[in-house]
């Protein structure tokens, strides 16, 4: 604890200095060898079956939807690149592991039915969760809907737009200079994107706002705003963003600037793919919401903005999904980048992110698939005490005389962790109660300091010690004051 006379007579105010000794995570380490060949009693299969618009699958009806090719395609849970993919023909409506020569071994997989048409992939199904018992046989199922049946169109929610150009509210003569006619809110439909009747003002107008009167239909959509030519050609968009659109809800697209000659690698020249994890886990709502994390965000910049100062966002998608691909849709012009995976808040602040300094080149007609990213967040925040004499030498615990302490640790008022009554220790840690870790933010101390007989020395209120930041993968901290008891 520190006694500092500052040069003065007398007893001044004492200091307590708190200082990030490590974040840390839980966990011990052993050597281990390990043999990774199951045993052979340890495998089993899987086969899918599929549906058209609910009817059994012909070529007639597989033609109608464009797919030629299915593909059961099988992925550890969180894991970017798939553990096994078996492709059939369309119109035979089923494939099945037994009659390929691959292994499967037992355990948990996320399981998806991807349409191809050729080499492009033109329906890409949702991940769903499967158990692969040894020596058992799962079945699951999906049906592909034609593209007639795509329409988002409902009365299950509201939708917002706002644009500008050159950073200042539209005209019809600045419109024109960039050769934009009007503004839409498109969908994504396999490689193409639908129309909204509803969601397509001119370019002037500033703003798209349906409110009260809902217009699109709950489910999950990939949206863009996009400006259009006098042809209706799209000659300037915005983020693709994938949402998960429910009853009652109101849709707020980010705001974009349309700028001519600005950078901008927003195109139609390469599809993207990315996924992160939390703390090396699969992302979940909870582990999300514990850690104040929204969405996730893929961020292109020039390959000279080392600095990352005017990044372009291309796509985002919800962080729970703990992944994207925009196949069919090709979403990045061609060039050269940087990038980053924001996670951002619902207010669009950044919580964490993910900067790679190295150029990615991505060429026409190309896939770009990232590496896998994983936000690591302290499970465990250390503070070091540093006691401070009244001669202003570092001493103890037993030197500043304190025998006993306690502590509480909070978070924007919350408390999030107690020490209580402990033997006194230079080095104080608390745990994270949430498997995610603690939470990027500011964090404030209470502190109380008993001498050998009970009674209590220090104090600090967490309004002279709230300059505790935990960052990503880091702690930024300050000097805490404390009050001295004779």
């Amino acid at each position: 604890m520190t006694f500092w006379t500052g040069g003065l007579s007398g007893w001044q105010r004492p200091w307590l200095r708190i200082g990030a000794i490590a974040a840390t995570l839980l966990g011990t380490q052993a050597c281990l060898i390990i043999d990774n060949t199951p045993p052979p009693d340890d495998t089993s299969s899987i086969s899918g079956t599929w549906t058209i618009d609910g009817g059994a699958p012909t070529a007639a009806a597989c033609g109608a939807i464009g797919i030629d090719t299915v593909e059961l395609v099988l992925y550890t849970p969180g894991a970017l690149n798939p553990s096994l993919r078996l492709a059939a023909d369309c119109s035979s409506g089923s494939i099945d592991s037994r009659a390929s020569t691959a292994t499967i071994f037992a355990g948990d997989y996320e399981v998806a039915f991807d349409g191809y048409l050729g080499t492009a992939r033109v329906a890409a199904g949702d991940r769903s969760a499967v158990r692969l018992i040894a020596r058992d046989h799962a079945r699951v199922s999906t049906n592909f809907v034609s593209g007639t049946g795509f329409d988002p169109r409902g009365s299950d929610a509201t939708v917002e737009a706002a644009w500008t150009i050159a950073g200042a509210t539209p005209t019809s003569s600045t419109c024109a200079a960039l050769g934009i006619s009007d503004i839409r809110i498109a969908f994504q439909n396999g490689a193409g994107w639908y129309e909204h009747p509803d969601l397509v003002v001119p370019c002037s107008v500033g703003n798209i706002d349906t409110r009260p009167t809902p217009v699109i239909r709950a489910g999950n959509w990939t949206m863009q705003v996009q400006a259009l030519d006098a042809s209706g050609a799209i000659v300037a968009q915005g983020m693709a963003a994938s949402l998960a659109v429910t009853a009652g809800s109101h849709v707020i697209m980010d705001a974009i600037d349309f700028t001519g000659g600005a950078f901008n690698p927003l195109g139609s020249d390469a599809t993207v793919e990315g996924s992160w994890q939390l703390n090396t886990r699969a992302p979940t709502t909870d582990s999300c919401y514990a850690l104040g994390i929204d969405r996730v965000r893929f961020v292109l910049f020039a390959a000279t903005d080392t600095a990352f100062e005017n990044g372009v966002v291309v796509f985002q998608s919800q962080c729970s999904q703990g992944r994207f691909d925009t196949r069919p849709m090709a979403v990045v012009r061609a060039g050269s980048y940087l990038w980053a995976l924001e996670a951002v808040d619902a207010a669009g602040e950044i919580v964490t992110d993910y900067s790679e300094m190295t150029p990615i080149t991505v060429p026409a007609d190309s896939h770009i698939m990232l590496p896998l990213v994983d936000y690591q967040f302290p499970t465990t925040l250390t503070l070091g005490l540093d006691w401070q004499s009244p001669s202003g030498a570092y001493t103890t615990c037993a030197g500043a005389g304190v025998a006993t302490y306690s502590y509480t640790l909070r978070r924007d008022g919350a408390i999030v962790a107690t020490l209580d009554a402990r033997p006194c220790q230079d080095l104080v840690s608390f745990n994270s109660t949430d498997t995610a870790g603690f939470s990027p933010g500011n964090y404030a101390l209470y502190f109380e300091g008993f001498n050998g007989a009970g009674r209590k020395q220090w104090s600090i209120q967490p309004a002279t010690c709230d300059a505790i930041r935990v960052d990503n993968n880091g702690i930024v901290y300050d000097t805490c004051a404390a009050s001295y008891t004779p």
